[in-house]
């Protein structure tokens, strides 16, 4: 014997509409859930120190998941830094390209030039002085 369950008109009607849910719909439901109640987290952060000749790039990856019912094991967390620190490595370098490595060579060629301009404008400016002393000195004793 089949047993009999009998429901409202509400029950009836909210159990059909789930039952009819298009794929479309069901994936819509299904990132909602996801954005809701998702757990897995990758926090990626890229630093760079300077160097005397080249900029050293660092990217530090952190997987937090300790909030899952599903947790990841620790030999797959490795694989995930691993390959999300050598991808924005990739990343930056084209980007920047050798402007990473010229930086360094661009600042100290910058100093030089400041410093050759002070002294060029500092033997300038003694230049004039003398000058007009020594013009001075000459229409004063001539």
């Amino acid at each position: 014997m089949k047993p009999i369950i009998q429901i409202t008109q509400k029950e009836y009607d909210s159990l059909n509409h789930k039952a009819n849910l298009s794929q479309e719909e069901i994936d819509l439901k299904a990132k909602e859930l996801y954005e809701k109640h998702g757990t897995h987290k990758i926090q990626l952060t890229v630093s760079t120190e300077e160097y005397y000749e080249s900029i050293d790039i660092q990217a530090n990856a952190y997987v937090r998941d300790w909030d899952s019912k599903y947790p990841l094991k620790e030999e797959d967390k490795k694989k995930i830094i691993h390959f999300v620190e050598n991808k924005a490595e990739q990343m930056y370098r084209r980007s920047f390209g050798n402007v990473i490595h010229s930086l360094e060579t661009l600042k100290r060629k910058e100093r030089k030039l400041d410093n050759l301009i002070r002294k060029n404008l500092v033997i300038t400016v003694t230049g004039w002085l003398l000058a007009i002393t020594l013009v001075g000195l000459f229409a004063y004793f001539a």
